[in-house]
């Protein structure tokens, strides 16, 4: 069971203020919750593998790591995965 960040790319540029949409999978969950360190930037429901979270823009610059995290139905938190965005 894994999860996968699949867009934007790993070490992708992000432009500031301007929302930026992560895409990916997961199979064997039925939820995933982001975030960029410690901060919650969103959550969605796994339909067929696949999940879709729009953040509305960092304000800041910097180097962030991506955290996506799955939960399966009863709610236990497994796979997370790491991904780096600028």
């Amino acid at each position: 069971m894994t999860i996968t960040i699949n867009t934007p790319s790993n070490d992708s540029m992000i432009r500031l203020g301007v929302p930026v949409t992560f895409r990916g999978k997961a199979d064997g969950r039925v939820k995933v919750d982001m975030f960029a360190e410690q901060f919650f930037l969103g959550s969605d429901s796994v339909e067929a593998e696949t999940w879709i979270i729009t953040y509305p823009g960092f304000n800041k610059p910097g180097k962030r790591q991506i955290i996506v995290v799955g939960f399966d139905s009863s709610g236990n938190r497994f796979d997370r995965n790491r991904h780096f965005a600028h």
